[in-house]
């Protein structure tokens, strides 16, 4: 093929995860369609830091791309997923030290060199001369520092397929088809890239890191100088030991085959979260300065730092979390995207997948020469979809879990550095590792298939259907246009989504489709034979049968119910303006509650006697009739179930937003007897005794669900939260604050719907969407008709 015909991708930086990109486009392009360009702004390849996490899930990725006899030399266990120690926990801020418990996991974890690693990466660069066997060439371009790009249409990215520009300081502009930000957490392509988001002001908190109030001291001990100061060190031969104290905790594992041990030493500032720092990120310190932050820690660790004698300080950052990775023609990659505390060990396996991902993507037989705009614009969707939750994900437990080292979560607050603290509380405490570090077993080649599984949806996949009871024949595969694609993978029984027609063009192919399970279902036809009404729109029920056939059925508009507020009756005004104007619409008065508090229940709550029956008087057979056989497990949970429209009430309190019930239930037929959701049970302020009168009937689960309107008054991923909803269901305000789950401790003190659940002993079974779609949506663009709320609801 002509190096012309090939899709040009430029990725602008050569640190690990753009390395690992490069390597992966070339071990997965097969059909030899890509060529790239590697941007280093350095004059030569160079890689600070020390030591990083290769996990069970990294490795497979690793293997995948043709690392794995390269690097197993230097790993200092074979990889597998035998049981093994990642860290042995210490509480060392004290005079006399004691082992709090092993921290275990399948495969445990594998720690590098970050240069070794960076090597091993260059060496499998299919480079110009070069003797790795070549599908997608490199060139590598050092002193390459990129300070602008640009395209003649992607400023609004309309045009995405459209070449972009590059132009770099010193150095003559280059062209591109794609675009990839590897270039670490001071990304220059992040900041353009947001710049050139539509409202870019709703990511202005993404564009600079923050500090995360941590300082990391760094350092490297020479293992046989280790030994001759203390033969039996802890350190010499353990995988990897964690130093734990208040708001202080060091990190010590072998790196370099053995050779070094490398030590990280943080200590945390809470107050200066999110803050600014002033100064270097990374400066070179006395021995004095590091020394004197651990000063009465045991006897061992001293010994073990002492060794060190050139320390490093980092200030540690990270990025508040974005929202979307891609956009037309421009990706970003690993920290330049989601940079992250250290914490979990989780920073580089990360940007891995994210070159893994889009790798995969970019590769795949299904993707064109030369891209569309189509195309690349769904490649960028699904790279969004698959990559920014996991990242997100990731981030957060970082972050937390730099608190739960520090001890600096609730149940600890009155313990102060070298304070002795009973053991059992910190097993139960560092317990919540094993399962925060469960990510690591798990395989990313899922997520690679559901990526592959979305690609292959973007294009029609046609199978024999039924159209009005004959049958049809399968279309020729040539190119038709979607006129309406929803992103979805399952479906179940029947889906119903909208065909906008042209009425100018009446026989255009048209498809709608959707998926159950493992393929994908089609039905085509023309706009004309779709068209119910004069309105220009039809609505198909997809009805899978037995024999794996469809059952298309028109359903004319007229028999549905009044139809929703039309897509662009309001505009995107998330003001409290802009909410009164979304109530406007919903017709009708809102009721007001005739409760405004929340109400504490007088406890205990009198148990009735008899106890309520657990299931209707008209229930028949009797449930014990049912399976008189049936031995329930222990621990079976008996429950009850609710929705929050159904019994929350409060429906235009405390900055709640309005949703398709709320307009639907004031519609003509819309609720036989016109009874809307504005009261009902009033849950919302009576929760506490509703939870108590559960719990004292002897019930230990409940099923409910939360209002996605009362958390996004407006529907979007970017649109404010409603603090006093989010209050309402979980507020916490400990150190774990965003990433708190029931299971946490710091889920047991705050007065709110989950903690009261817990505090009762019912367990809260929480559903996140129970069919009340905000309002808002459907008015920006069609609610359920668009693949966009998709993104809204998972963002």
């Amino acid at each position: 093929m002509a190096q012309q015909e090939r899709i040009r991708v430029a990725i602008v930086g050569a640190g690990i995860v753009g390395l690992t990109l490069a390597v992966a486009l070339n071990a997965f392009d097969s059909e030899r369609k890509i060529i790239v360009d590697l941007y280093e702004s350095a004059p030569e390849l160079s890689e600070i830091g020390a030591g990083i996490n290769i996990w069970p899930r990294t490795w497979e990725i690793l293997k995948e791309i043709g690392l794995g006899d390269t690097l197993i030399p230097l790993f200092d266990h074979y990889p597998d997923l035998e049981p093994r120690v990642i860290f042995e926990i210490r509480k060392a801020d004290q005079k006399n030290g004691f082992k709090v418990l092993d921290v275990m996991k399948d495969g445990g974890a594998i720690r590098i060199h970050r240069a070794d690693f960076q090597r091993t990466l260059i060496e499998h660069l299919p480079l110009p001369n070069s003797n790795v066997p070549t599908n997608t060439p490199c060139t590598l371009h050092l002193s390459h520092r990129l300070v602008d790009y640009e395209s003649s249409t992607l400023a609004s990215y309309s045009s995405p397929s459209d070449p972009i520009t590059l132009h770099f300081a010193n150095q003559p502009s280059r062209s591109c088809d794609i675009l990839v930000g590897a270039d670490g957490i001071k990304s220059t392509i992040r900041q353009l890239f947001i710049s050139r988001l539509p409202n870019p002001e709703i990511f202005k908190k993404c564009l600079e890191p923050i500090w995360t109030g941590t300082v990391a001291y760094r350092g490297l001990v020479d293992k046989e100088e280790l030994r001759k100061v203390s033969p039996d060190h802890r350190a010499l031969d353990h995988p990897g030991i964690m130093y734990i104290g208040k708001k202080k905790h060091t990190v010590v594992y072998p790196i370099s085959g053995g050779k070094y041990v490398n030590v990280v030493a943080a200590v945390h500032d809470n107050s200066k979260e999110g803050t600014v720092w002033e100064g270097e990120w990374k400066q070179d310190v006395s021995q004095d300065e590091f020394y004197s932050r651990f000063s009465g820690w045991e006897e061992e660790y001293q010994t073990l730092i002492h060794c060190i004698h050139r320390p490093t300080r980092w200030a540690l950052q990270n990025l508040n979390h974005l929202s979307i990775f891609a956009k037309g023609g421009v990706f970003l990659l690993g920290d330049s995207a989601h940079a992250m505390a250290p914490h979990q060990g989780a920073g580089a396996s990360v940007g891995i997948e994210d070159a893994y991902i889009l790798a995969s993507l970019l590769t795949h037989p299904s993707t064109s020469r030369p891209l569309s705009a189509q195309q690349l614009s769904l490649i960028a969707e699904i790279h969004n979809m698959i990559r920014v939750p996991q990242a997100i994900r990731r981030s957060q437990a970082s972050f937390d879990q730099g608190h739960i080292y520090g001890l600096d979560v609730p149940g600890f607050e009155h313990f102060g550095e070298g304070d002795d603290v009973p053991r059992d509380k910190l097993i139960e405490l560092f317990q919540l590792l094993e399962r925060n570090w469960s990510w690591t077993t798990s395989r990313a080649d899922v997520d690679r298939k559901r990526a592959i599984n979305m690609l292959q949806e973007g294009k029609p996949i046609y199978i024999s259907l039924q159209h009005r009871g004959k049958p049809s024949v399968t279309p020729s595969a040539r190119r038709i246009k979607t006129l309406s694609r929803v992103p979805h993978d399952t479906f179940t029984y029947s889906s119903l989504y909208s065909i906008n027609s042209n009425s100018r063009n009446p026989d255009r192919k048209v498809y709608i489709r959707a998926s159950t399970g493992s393929h994908a279902i089609s039905a085509t036809s023309t706009t004309s034979s779709l068209l119910a009404s004069s309105s220009g729109s039809a609505v198909l029920t997809l009805l899978p049968t037995p024999t794996g056939t469809v059952t298309a059925t028109p359903v004319n508009s007229a028999t549905l119910s009044a139809s929703f507020p039309p897509v662009g009756s309001i505009p995107r005004d998330f003001s409290p303006k802009g909410l009164e104007q979304l109530w406007s619409i919903v017709g009708g008065p809102i009721q007001s509650p005739p409760i405004t508090t929340t109400v504490v229940p007088s406890l205990p709550i009198p148990v009735p006697s008899p106890p309520p029956p657990l299931y209707p008087s008209w229930f028949a057979p009797e449930p014990k009739n049912i399976l008189p056989n049936l031995k329930l497990p222990k621990g079976f949970k008996f429950g009850v179930a609710t929705a929050a429209y159904q019994v929350e009430g409060a429906t235009k309190s405390e900055g709640k937003g309005p949703h398709m019930w709320d307009w639907n239930s004031r519609q003509p037929d819309g609720v036989v007897d016109g009874t809307t959701g504005d009261v009902v049970d009033l849950q919302y302020f009576l929760y506490k005794e509703d939870v108590a009168r559960v719990a004292a009937i002897g019930l230990n689960a409940h099923s409910l669900s939360i209002s996605w309107a009362r958390i996004f008054p407006f529907g979007t991923a970017d649109s404010p939260v409603n603090r006093a909803g989010l209050d309402h269901y979980s507020d916490c305000e400990s150190a774990l604050k965003r990433f708190c789950l029931p299971e946490h401790l710091a889920h047991r003190s705050h007065p709110t719907v989950i903690n009261n659940h817990i505090q009762h002993g019912v367990e809260p079974v929480v559903t996140l969407f129970h069919w009340d779609v905000p309002l808002a949506l459907q008015a920006y663009y069609g609610g359920f008709t668009s693949p966009k709320i998709v993104d809204d609801f998972v963002k």
